[in-house]
Formats: C-alpha cells, structure tokens, sequence
C-alpha cells in the first residue's frame, strides 16, 4: 500500500488480505470488501504524517477511505524536551491526518499530557506536549484533550476539542498550539484558576504562552537558555524530563465573584460609576477576536450571550446580569505566572473593567489582582482597585476570612457600622465567612508586592 507523505515515499506491506461480504442480503449476493492488515515497527522508520512517527497496525478497508491505526505515534520536533510514543487506537484519513485522544500513555503505560500544568512540589506552572507531567497530582491549569492535527504549510501541531481543530470557525472549547521552528506553545480556552478557594470563585478565558528553548545537550536534557534551572524531585529518573523554567504570560478574561454586603458594594459602585466619565475607555474594537473567542468560553450560549457580542460591534460591551455574577469582570488583563509568589500577579498598572457588581463600566482603572494558587492549595485572592475620584477599595481573600479596606471613610464607616452577624456568616458547609476590616497598610503593601513582581 503507497503511503507517501510529503518528500517521504513509503509503503505498508500487508501480511493478511482477505475479501469479506458486507451488508444484508442473501450471503452470496453481499458486495465484497477488502481487508487488510499490516504491522510496522519503529526500525522501519514510518511516518503517517510529515511529523508523526508511527509503530504498530495499519489496517484498511475498502468501504472505508480512512485507515485504521492501532499502535504508538510520536512527534517528530527538535525543540521538545522530550518525545514519548504514545498509544493511538484511530480511525484517520491519511490526506487530512487528526488522531483523536484522550487520556494517552507512553509504552511504558505512564501517562501523557498536553496543556499547562502546576507543579505541586516546586509551584513551577509548566506546559507539556504529550509528556508526562511531573508530579500526577500537578494541577490541570489548561488541561487540553480530544484531537492531534499537524499543519503542514505553517508547520506547527495543534491539540484540543476535536470541533475546535476540525472547524477552525468554531470558538469553545481548549485549544493548544505548538510551533516546532520556534518552539511556541500558545494555549486557549477556558482555565482553571482559584480551585482551592471555597465561597468565592475565579473564571477565566483567554489565552496563555510560553516556549520551549532549544535542546543542546540531547544525552542530559539541559535546556538552553539564561533562566534558572529546577530540580524535578518527582522523578526518580532525572533524565526522565526536562528541568526548564517557563517564562509564563497570559491574558484573561476573567470574573471573580466575592461575598460582600450590598451597602458596601453600592458606596463603591456609586464612587466609581459617578467619576467614570474621567478614565479611559476600554477599546474592544481593535482585538475582537480575544473578545469574541474569551467570552464565548466565559458565558452560557443563549440569547444573552448573543445580545453581548452585539454590543461589542458599538465598542462597547454589555452583558446581560443574568449571565453576569460577577463582583468584578476584567476584559483582558495580561498576568504572569510568578513561582517566588505562587501567583498570577496582573502585568500592567492600568486593568479594563467591563463591570462592577453587575453594572457596565467599560472604563481602564488602576487595578492590582493577584490569584495565588500555591502547592499546599490554600489558594488565595487579592484584588485593589482605585476609583477615578482617587479612592480606592481593597479585597483579599484567603482561608474563609475576606480582608476589606479602603480610604473612603463612607465605605468604612459603614463597615465600622455593621453587626458581628452581617460580618460573620455560616456557610452550607458548616464553615463560617468572615468580613475583616483591616488599615489600608495592607492595601500598600499589596500594591508594592505587585509592583514588586511586575519588575522582575
């Protein structure tokens, strides 16, 4: 059988042909398909695409223009750390190879991921392309499953939701592309962020980068490059993975969903809605394709989520409070990934908010936000946001206490004010959520932290 692909002429020798009737009928009035079945192995070198490797069963069929695969593909790039086999069971089309996959494992049965990953031993978040992780209880940041797809002509894989890479149109769903010339992994969708936070929540769509450096010492595994290298003490083997340290850059659309009483929301929405007029508009015009693929990610389809695109095409955006929970939306606010903090920590001094609480803004406000994920999972939550009037309000969560400060003395008078009961709430779980005044030093030294960070 001819399998040519690309400058690579081959061919599949198969050992068992037969002739089979298929379909209903008579037996001796069924058609006659054929059958064969041929087995490769990884000295014969076979490639079923211009990247991917192959050992194990080619079958055909004759009824069928897809051949059948049943064995282990590896990807064929200079830049990755490492390449493990990985089992395919397939059905595939070898003029327009996808593989689908799930959860792959390497010959050895370890398995295999794709995505970003949290190092659980050194807070290290890291990408894979179908290696195994470090630790199996690294936590999925953009775990990324369904179908492997290489483009020949731009020379680059691409792994995710199989109507994603099928139908390149369609926005939902976790999508991961790796460029082999320049070792560039781009990761989009919808992320895992805050999963050890209990009463307050984080979402967040968008997209998230990182590379993988070239390879210069194959024999070792050392990456070359000027950033520091990490131990890996999950592995027994310390060849087994790569030991680099990812620079880590993202841009989300992200909402968090705080508990704080109405009073308090309404001083500060008001203080801000009031002076919005003197901050910058937020300009969604020029990156309509962020916006479009992160809020379809962020919302539940339906006539809402329809009604909000529209609005983007005004250069504005609206939605619906229906679909809108949340205390704070960000539009897209660039973060990296800081391993010292164990944190997400926002890029950028000026952060675009679509809403508060609820209401449009649409405004750019001096905005600090820092989403702490460490090993041990007490994740935590800080944000502060200054109002165009020069006040500001801070929030920082962790472990059931909400920490809340400003320097508008309505805002804390009212707080002064409260009841231990409007303070002090029990939870569905048994467990209380406390409001916790505390001196706007927090809030500066938070601000420095992340200023602190964003130097670096």
């Amino acid at each position: 059988y001819e399998y040519n692909v690309a400058d690579k002429e081959q061919e599949i020798e198969f050992e068992e042909v037969v002739g089979m009737p298929i379909g209903k009928g008579a037996y001796s009035e069924r058609r006659v398909a054929t059958r064969g079945v041929g087995e490769l192995t990884e000295e014969d070198e076979f490639y079923i695409d211009q990247r991917i490797q192959f050992q194990g069963k080619i079958s055909l069929q004759s009824e069928d223009r897809n051949l059948g695969f049943d064995g282990f593909a590896r990807l064929e790039s200079d830049r990755l750390p490492r390449r493990d086999w990985f089992r395919v069971i397939s059905q595939a089309d070898k003029n327009d190879l996808a593989i689908t996959y799930d959860e792959p494992k390497n010959i050895d049965g370890e398995p295999l991921a794709t995505g970003f990953y949290l190092n659980r031993e050194t807070a290290e978040l890291y990408p894979r392309i179908m290696l195994p992780l470090f630790s199996r209880r690294d936590r999925g940041i953009l775990p990324v499953k369904g179908l492997l797809k290489l483009n020949r002509k731009k020379d680059y894989f691409v792994f995710g939701d199989s109507s994603r890479v099928v139908n390149t149109t369609n926005l939902k769903g976790n999508i991961l592309t790796y460029w082999n010339g320049s070792g560039k992994i781009e990761g989009k969708g919808q992320f895992n962020l805050g999963s050890g936070l209990n009463y307050v929540s984080i979402d967040a769509t968008g997209v998230i980068r990182s590379q993988f450096e070239e390879v210069v010492d194959q024999e070792n595994l050392i990456i070359s490059d000027t950033s520091s290298l990490i131990p890996n003490p999950a592995q027994e083997d310390p060849m087994a993975m790569d030991v680099q340290r990812y620079d880590i850059d993202a841009e989300f659309m992200s909402g968090v969903q705080l508990i704080v009483p109405d009073k308090l929301m309404k001083i500060m929405q008001n203080d801000i809605l009031a002076e919005s007029y003197n901050a910058k508009p937020v300009v969604y015009l020029t990156d309509l394709g962020f916006f479009r693929e992160a809020m379809v990610n962020m919302f539940p389809a339906g006539k809402e989520l329809d009604e909000a695109m529209s609005s983007l095409g005004n250069g504005v955006l609206s939605i619906p409070q229906k679909i809108n929970p949340y205390t704070f939306l960000f539009a897209k606010m660039p973060m990296k990934w800081d391993a010292e903090y164990q944190s997400f920590v926002s890029k950028e001094t000026q952060i675009p908010i679509v809403s508060v609480n609820g209401e449009p803004l649409n405004k750019n406000l001096e905005t600090y936000v820092e989403y702490k994920m460490p090993t041990n999972e007490d994740d935590r939550l800080y944000i502060y946001v200054k109002s165009p009037t020069g006040l500001f309000y801070f929030f920082g969560f962790k472990q059931g206490i909400m920490s809340i400060t400003s320097n508008n003395p309505t805002f804390m008078d009212e707080i002064g004010g409260m009841k231990s009961k409007d303070l002090i709430m029990k939870m569905d779980d048994g467990n209380t959520y406390e409001i916790q005044p505390v001196d706007t030093g927090t809030a500066r030294r938070f601000v420095n932290r992340v200023k602190a960070a964003q130097q670096k």
